[in-house]
Order: structure tokens, then sequence, then C-alpha cells
């Protein structure tokens, strides 16, 4: 404010003495102007030493030892509730990614033996062997439409990985059908070229769910190997505040999943601990004369242990925010798998190979499935609980 009214008078000084003549100006304005410009320098001067003052008390430099005392408790109370809230969340959002509604959904629409858009792919190529290929001869339509039975229903054809059922059966069909043609000239490559084109309108539909499937799976797969690696990474910073606390935790068992580990540190490692740790504290340094506590000699307690904790938190708190980016791309993921399997039904539309109303109603219940999940995956996890948890923690007051 006093730099603001400085510079008023400044400016009104100025302006005052621009339209004077130039033997005033050089007289007792000239004389208050370099006054002035003065005072607002050692204003600013004065503005700049207050900021680094107050800087340097929020990194703990100026800090007293009763208030670095109060903070590194108020830090390591809070901490370990939230250590053990985001091991909560990690489990949580391990258990909820996927949705069995959503699995239960595009088996139905992946099966070359479901009717999900009204047509069964293994009796479409029967049909279509009918209407193109044509063998004059009984027997051998018999055994082609027996062998291209047996094909679809064959547990080792459609349990291919990576490639979608209907369509390791279609190759396997046209495989036949080739090495059919090389011994019998009733079947020969037009017929076959024509059937091809023919089951491709199907095939094209199968290769688009399959193509958003395996992404889903992928993308899902590598979210999940992330979330296990920040909970080791939660597991090193948990076992080292408990022994930096002085808790005596059980070395951990070979192959021991991490979740149940770290679930039975926590009904020993919680506030309970911390609060009986920092009474017992107290009680070791207070006065018995003056009845005051004894600040510095429990800053310097245990070789410092107490600073180290409160200074690894830094770290902890990346661990939060890593969580945080890690539950947005779930979301994300499920954005993408959304806009796939709509993209699969466009192209059973183009293709004309199922009803329309029936497509879109197809894509609108995969788009309400999708959304209910992640509405699941919202409330389960609470994740604005988390973060509150995060700013109970005064990380960037580092002690020294």
């Amino acid at each position: 404010m006093k730099i603001k009214l400085l510079l008023i008078a400044f400016s009104f000084v100025f302006t005052k003495g621009f339209g004077q003549t130039e033997s005033i100006l050089q007289s007792a304005d000239s004389v208050v102007i370099i006054n002035l410009m003065k005072k607002i320098g050692d204003l600013e001067k004065q503005s700049v030493n207050n900021a680094t003052s107050i800087n340097a008390l929020l990194t703990g430099k100026d800090l007293d030892a009763t208030n670095k005392y109060l903070l590194i408790k108020q830090n390591l109370v809070n901490a370990v509730s939230a250590f053990q809230l985001l091991n909560s969340k990690i489990n949580i959002l391990k258990s909820k990614a996927s949705s069995d509604k959503i699995d239960v959904f595009i088996k139905d629409l992946i099966n070359p033996q479901s009717n999900a858009l009204n047509f069964k792919f293994d009796e479409i190529i029967i049909r279509l062997v009918n209407e193109n290929i044509q063998p004059k001869k009984k027997n051998l339509a018999k055994n082609i439409i027996e062998t291209i039975s047996s094909i679809s229903q064959s547990p080792i054809v459609t349990n291919i990985p990576t490639i979608s059922p209907a369509v390791s059966v279609a190759n396997s069909v046209l495989g036949l059908l080739r090495s059919t043609s090389i011994m019998n000239e009733q079947i020969d490559q037009p017929k076959i070229k024509a059937f091809e084109l023919a089951l491709n309108n199907y095939v094209q539909y199968y290769e688009a769910l399959n193509e958003g499937n395996t992404g889903f799976t992928y993308n899902l797969t590598n979210q999940i190997h992330e979330i296990n690696l920040l909970q080791s990474k939660l597991y090193d910073q948990v076992t080292f505040f408990a022994k930096t606390l002085n808790y005596p935790i059980l070395p951990r068992i070979s192959n021991e999943d991490l979740s149940t580990y770290l679930n039975n540190l926590f009904l020993g490692f919680n506030n309970l601990y911390i609060d009986k740790m920092f009474r017992d504290l107290e009680k070791s340094t207070i006065n018995p004369i003056t009845n005051k506590l004894n600040y510095d000699a429990m800053l310097i307690s245990n070789n410092g242990n107490l600073k180290d904790a409160n200074n690894r938190l830094e770290e902890f708190i990346g661990l939060i925010n890593q969580f945080e980016f890690q539950y947005n791309g779930y979301f994300n993921i499920y954005e993408f798998y959304n806009s796939k399997i709509v993209h699969a039904l466009d192209v059973a539309s183009t293709n004309k190979i199922a009803d329309q109303t029936l497509i879109n109603n197809k894509k609108n219940d995969f788009t309400a499935l999708k959304s209910q999940a992640v509405i699941d995956i919202k409330s389960s996890l609470n994740l604005p609980e988390l973060l509150l948890s995060k700013q109970t923690i005064k990380y960037t007051a580092r002690i020294l």
C-alpha cells in the first residue's frame, strides 16, 4: 500500500512539473522526486527481504525447536494414516481392474457360436459355402460341411491366443477349401474367392472386435504392472518408516503377496503406535521441576530419526501423485475400449451383416456398461479422501 501511495505521489509531481518551465523542474520539485524514488527503492528492498524470511520459515530453517517437533509429530501421525489409505486404494484399484458385466458382454459378441447379432458364425460359413462353392457331388458337399462344423467347434482352433475365434475358424475353413481344390476340380479358385469376399464382411467385424479386446487387455495388463510397482515402492517407504520409528517389523516371507504383507503390517504400525511413541518420548524428556518438555532433546533423540522420517515424506507424496495419475489412466483405457467396440459394431453396420437397430442397441448397451464401470471405480476408491489426506502432510517443510 505504501508503495502504491508513493507511486501516485510521484506520478502527480511528475505530471505537474511536466507542464511547467524548465527552471521550476530544477527547483524543489526535483528534490522531492529524488526523495520519493529513494523511498520506493527502500520499500522494494524491504519487500524482498520479507519474502526471503517467509520462504526460509516455510522451509523450516527458522522454525524453533517447539514448532519443529510439533510439525514432525503432526506429519508422522498423518503420514501413517495416509500410508494405510494409499495401500487400501491400490488394492481396490487392482480388484476393480475389469468389469464382470463388460467381460460377459464382449465374450458374447466375440463368440462365433453366439447369436448376439442374430447370426451364428458357423451357420454363416455353411450358408456361404452352399451359396458360393456349390459342390455337385453330395458326398463331397457333406464332407465339407461336416469338416467345417468340426473346425468351428474345435477348442484347439477357437482357443488360439491373440486371434479371435471367428477369425481362426475362417482361416482354417479357407485353408480346407484351398487344399480340397487341389484334389477336386469342382472347387476352383474363383468359387473360393467369391466365398472369401462374402465371408470377409463378417471377418472384418470380428477382427475389429478382437483389436479392441486385445488392446484393452494389453493396456490393462500394463496398468496392473504399474500399480504393482507402485505398491512395491510403497512397501519400501512403509518399511523404512517403520524401522526408522523403531517398530519391530517381521520379515516378508518369500513370494508373500505385498497386499497381504502390508495389510498385516498396518495392524500394528498405525496411529495407535505413533501416538504411543510420541507419548513415551515426551515422558522421557519432560523436566520434572518445570514440567516442561525439552523439545531440543526430543529432536535429537534416536540419532535424529524423527527428522529423517519427516524429510522422506516428499517421496511418499510422489507416490500419491503417481497413484492419481494411474487412477486417471484407467478411465482413459475404458474410453479407448469403448471407442474400439463401437467402431467394431459400426463395421457390422457398414457391411450390413446385422440389423441397424440391433447394432445401435448393442452400442448403447456397451457404452452404458463402460460408464457404470467408471462410476463403480470412482465410488469405490473415493480419490478425494486420499488427496485430502495428502494435504495434511506439510512435506515441503524440511527439518534441518
